[in-house]
């Protein structure tokens, strides 16, 4: 029983570590180059330039990364209490595509949906409906929910 608990301690261990020293340097420096590449490129292009990063490495750890797991990643042991930081930098892929995909969220999220709405939206007409943007975009996971688990046959 102890170990299963120092093994569920050690798993909350490696996601906070990574949330800190993965998650939130690259979100500082997502939103810094955002910052940048919105005052030199036009606003057609910056939506491409914004998620085809993302894209391109989702494909290279599909197909190049995730396929040569043995060959990328080897055991790296630390002793007494870097034995954590041992472990995320022995799976540096899984822990690599969790910082990319934490950051897609609120790129695409945050960053990319508001901007779209405000190509849409005048003013005048935001207060009406970011409100409602902001209420029913919280039924997006479920309605997705919905359609996987019924095979799409709704459609």
């Amino acid at each position: 029983m102890k170990a299963g608990i120092l093994h569920y301690i050690a798993s909350k261990l490696i996601y906070v570590l990574t949330q800190i020293y993965g998650v939130l340097p690259a979100a500082v420096l997502v939103t810094a180059l955002y910052g940048k590449a919105s005052s030199v490129l036009p606003r057609e292009l910056l939506f491409n330039v914004t998620c085809i990063p993302f894209f391109l490495f989702f494909l290279a750890y599909d197909f190049i990364l995730r396929p040569n797991l043995g060959v990328l990643e080897r055991t790296i042991t630390f002793e007494g209490n870097n034995e954590v930081i041992g472990k995320i930098l022995s799976h540096w892929t899984s822990a690599l595509f969790f910082v990319v995909a934490e950051i897609y969220s609120s790129v695409s999220i945050g960053i990319l949906f508001w901007k779209t709405a405000n190509d849409f939206v005048s003013p005048k007409e935001a207060q009406r409906f970011y409100p409602l943007f902001a209420y029913t975009s919280g039924f997006g996971g479920y309605i997705w929910f919905f359609i996987v688990f019924n095979g799409f046959s709704m459609f």
